[in-house]
């Protein structure tokens, strides 16, 4: 079987999880060899009814402005602090 960037590998799993599931078998145990959890087989299969067969593209969240990651870099250094890295952690969270 060709490889192209593990596309066709996830779509023949894909297909073997649906295929294992309309013939009766539960989720957990028609995943359990490809490591991929009951739930996801549960998305795939309701997915493959509506004829969605690939994977879905992720849904990132959009990346803060660059000028957040300045004020918080560089404002401290301009300001003549001497921060450490722990104190930019204690910081973030």
């Amino acid at each position: 079987m060709e490889v192209d960037d593990g596309k066709s590998i996830e779509r023949d799993i894909r297909s073997r999880v649906s295929k294992a599931l309309d013939e009766g078998m539960l989720a957990p145990q028609a995943v359990a060899p490809f490591s991929v959890g009951g739930p996801s087989a549960i998305r795939w299969i309701v997915r493959a009814k509506i004829g969605e067969l690939g994977a879905r593209p992720a849904r990132l969240p959009p990346p803060p402005p660059a000028s957040t990651h300045v004020a918080f870099i560089v404002g401290p250094i301009e300001e003549g602090r001497d921060v450490t890295l722990n104190d930019r952690c204690l910081q973030r969270t």
